[in-house]
């Protein structure tokens, strides 16, 4: 009953539970045998005495051990319950430390990713260049919590050196230092000739270190390079003081993340810089004539404009003098283009020493120039200009050893007098230089009787108003091709007058009579009318009929119509009452057009753009361009001017423009629609170019609805495309 194995607790196992279980074995039976051998000895001397005490003894101490027995149970219990309880407080000791490691973990990532995400934010919204590299090198000393932080770029006018281009803790003592040093030296240094990351544990005692950053106490330092492309351009450097301290590999590739930020800024400051410089170039080229290097049509408008607000503003007049070579295209067809383009490059020399650093010299194309005065005091002032400027054209020019005459003849206009926008005064000093040839004069002011309102135009401005009326004007559609792949995506309506007297009139015999009557919004009404009707009728016929459901119809609007505050209202009536879809109308409007007033055209063009109506710029780059708005107006197209698509041979002024209308309109998001294009040649010329679109006599001449319908079915069926 009383075997140690029977006796002993459960907790076997532990070893002082065993130890105890082996002493209360070995007391047990001694403290048994002890009473029962003295009974023995009572009923061998025959004394009951002995054998009733022996019995108490025995009872006695069977009581006593069996309250020793609960007390060692309950010591043992006590004991257990502890132990257990020891190991749960330091298993959750445990899981609190890695709980903590966790969180503090968790906390390195959120303050990196909250980092990467400011510095991304930077890059994104075009921050300076330097302020995106100073939050780069703040964020990684922040994360690896260093004492010294700097980001170091290889120097490019001395490939052998290195410079510090941002920087954290480093003492101001020293900074101008430390700032270059030699390819190589200290663990950024290595990071850029190893091309991979570099830790010194021991930076102090390195011989590669940095003198200044050694003896200033810098004990652990890590590295990484920096890449731009696929080269090592520089380094980005944590470094710290405490000599115990270890960068983990979390801050390693944390460190590796931000120099990443780094290459991702300079690539994006290299991209943003070569598409500023193209588009420099590119609208230098589009606002400047390329033979003589002065402002062109485009940019005289941008400078006219703003002169007239200046003007306007302080009460002041401005001046518009346009020249016009006398004999110039004698010259051309005698002696050759040669000659001719070297008298052209001779007029700015000449003229400019007579101007202020204020005026302007533009060559608005072929022999014509002109010269944009502000702030002068009036007609009479502007006319002694102008007189001075002609007198030095008429100097004798020699050119390769042979002398030339040649002669102009100038316009003058002053704002406000003759009017208020350049278009106006450009407008008039060309009837008042067409009055100066007339009288053989050199000058001449323009003058109200000078203009060509005769019987005969206001006779035909009548009968245009009983056109519109009798049903005398038809449109005429001529087709655009998409030039990768010759497919028929639209046509531009042309408005022709069935004349009952003088037959089939093209636009240009009545159009600018209606527009200088002011009669061109009601014209511009009846071919938006007549364009949307057509369109419905062709997208009710059947599918086979050629037609597309992208097929778009494009229709000219004038100055007049865009800037009435209820043209936007007028076209949202008329594609509900034809039931036509608004993204299947396109308008065209002209440079000068958006240039009568910005503000009210921009709110006409975004009120019909947000349906769905598209919007095409006509006639780019002969008349005025304000790019810095024109890349906020909602404009989809750019048609390129068939003066300049015309002249397009290889190395010529007007290829050049076109090349550049097509940059340009493609930097800007837009698709490039050239006109005028005459032959095959061109229209492969133009896909060359990478213009997207095209119409002229190459593509097909304008025909009515019923022939343009035949007309690509015809073109479907043969399989045509774009060589």
């Amino acid at each position: 009953l009383l075997h140690p194995t029977t006796m002993a607790p459960p907790s076997v196992d532990n070893d002082r539970s065993i130890r105890g279980a082996r002493r209360f074995a070995l007391v047990v039976p001694a403290a048994l045998i002890a009473p029962f051998a003295l009974m023995a000895l009572g009923l061998r001397a025959g004394s009951a005495d002995i054998v009733i005490v022996s019995l108490l003894a025995a009872a006695l101490f069977g009581l006593v051990l069996w309250r020793v027995w609960l007390l060692f149970v309950d010591v043992e219990e006590h004991r257990r319950t502890q132990d257990k309880l020891t190991r749960s407080i330091e298993q959750e000791r445990r899981r609190t430390l890695e709980n903590q490691q966790l969180l503090a973990s968790l906390s390195e990532r959120q303050l990196l990713t909250d980092r990467l995400s400011r510095i991304q934010r930077k890059i994104s919204t075009r921050a300076p260049l330097q302020e995106v590299l100073d939050a780069i090198t703040q964020g990684a000393a922040d994360l690896v919590h260093a004492d010294v932080a700097a980001l170091r770029f290889i120097d490019e006018d001395d490939p052998g050196y290195m410079v510090i281009v941002s920087s954290v803790g480093i003492d101001e003592a020293v900074a101008d230092e430390v700032r270059r040093s030699p390819l190589g030296r200290g663990v950024g240094g290595q990071a850029i000739v190893t091309n991979k990351l570099c830790i010194q544990d021991a930076y102090t005692g390195w011989d590669n270190a940095i003198p200044q950053f050694a003896t200033g106490g810098l004990q652990t330092a890590l590295a990484t390079p920096v890449h731009l492309g696929a080269e090592p351009i520089g380094s980005l450097v944590v470094a710290t003081h405490r000599a115990d301290r270890r960068y983990s590999t979390a801050e390693q590739d944390a460190l590796i993340s931000f120099a990443e930020h780094v290459s991702i800024a300079l690539n994006d400051a290299r991209s943003v810089r070569a598409m500023n410089d193209a588009l420099e170039q590119a609208v230098h080229q589009a606002m400047h004539d390329e033979l003589t290097g002065l402002p062109n049509r485009a940019c005289f408008y941008d400078r006219a404009e703003q002169a007239l607000k200046a003007a306007t503003r302080a009460g002041t007049a401005t001046a518009v003098l346009l020249f016009d070579l006398d004999r110039f295209k004698e010259i051309n067809d005698t002696l050759g283009h040669r000659y001719g383009d070297r008298v052209l490059c001779a007029i700015e020399p000449r003229l400019a020493p007579l101007l202020r650093a204020s005026d302007t010299i533009a060559r608005l194309g072929g022999d014509e120039f002109c010269v944009l005065l502000p702030d002068v005091a009036g007609l009479d002032d502007a006319m002694d200009v102008a007189n001075r400027l002609t007198r030095a054209l008429e100097e004798p020019l020699d050119v390769d050893g042979m002398t030339l005459v040649v002669e102009a003849s100038c316009g003058v206009t002053v704002a406000p007098d003759h009017g208020t926008t350049a278009d106006l005064l450009l407008q008039r000093s060309d009837i008042a230089m067409y009055a100066a040839k007339r009288s053989h004069q050199s000058v001449s002011a323009y003058e109200d009787d000078l203009d060509r309102n005769t019987p005969d135009r206001l006779a035909l401005l009548g009968e245009l108003r009983h056109a519109v009326l009798h049903e005398e004007l038809v449109v005429h559609f001529q087709p655009q091709i998409d030039l990768a792949t010759g497919e028929v995506e639209g046509a531009e309506a042309l408005v022709r007058w069935q004349h009952p007297r003088r037959g089939l009139l093209a636009p240009d015999v009545f159009v600018p009579l209606a527009e200088d009557t002011g009669f061109i919004h009601q014209l511009t009404t009846w071919v938006l009318d007549a364009s949307l009707a057509q369109m419905r009728r062709w997208m009710d016929e059947p599918a086979g009929s050629g037609i597309g459901p992208d097929f778009t119809v494009a229709v000219n609007l004038s100055t007049h119509s865009l800037l009435d505050d209820c043209f936007a209202t007028e076209v949202s009536v008329a594609l509900d009452r034809a039931g036509v879809p608004p993204e299947r109308l396109a308008l065209e409007i002209t440079e000068t057009t958006l240039m009568a007033d910005p503000e009210r055209a921009t709110r006409v063009l975004t009120t019909l753009a947000e349906r769905g109506v598209r919007f095409a710029i006509d006639d780019f780059g002969t008349g005025y361009s304000s790019l810095a708005s024109l890349k906020d107006l909602p404009v989809h197209d750019l048609k390129i001017d068939k003066s300049f698509v015309a002249g397009m041979d290889d190395g010529s002024d007007d290829a050049v423009i076109v090349r550049s209308v097509i940059d340009l309109g493609h930097t800007l998001g837009l698709r490039t629609i050239a006109e005028g294009a005459e032959t095959e040649e061109m229209l492969v010329r133009l896909a060359d170019l990478g213009c997207d679109s095209a119409q002229g006599y190459a593509v097909a001449r304008p025909m009515t609805a019923c022939e343009l319908v035949t007309w690509i079915q015809a073109r479907t069926e043969a399989g045509a495309a774009v060589a």
